[in-house]
């Protein structure tokens, strides 16, 4: 089982899935709002979230903010971007004015 938890409903009923070879960068758009995933394999007994709290473009894989957090937990979690001990789900782009 795999959820995608997304911080926009707007964004998450545009995903498309899988990724072909070949897309459109507005395909990508809804992506930005992707914060977290929920995998579950019973069969390979495998259960963990990841928090993405920006953006993991499909061909890089994790990116180096993500938080694996293996399920179910025995001790209190850390997360790779925490604000007084919590987990950020959620980082705005940085946004850098032109060079000049």
């Amino acid at each position: 089982m795999l959820v995608n938890i997304f911080t926009s409903r707007t964004a998450a009923l545009q995903t498309i899935g899988d990724f072909p070879a070949e897309y459109r960068a507005e395909d990508l758009k809804p992506l930005a709002q992707l914060h977290a995933i929920y995998f579950r394999d019973a069969a390979h007994h495998e259960e963990y979230l990841e928090i993405r709290p920006v953006l993991v473009w499909p061909s890089g894989g994790e990116g180096p903010l993500t938080t694996r957090i293996n399920l179910p937990v025995s001790t209190m979690p850390h997360c790779h971007v925490e604000l007084a001990g919590r987990c950020v789900v959620s980082l705005a782009d940085i946004g850098y004015p032109e060079a000049r």
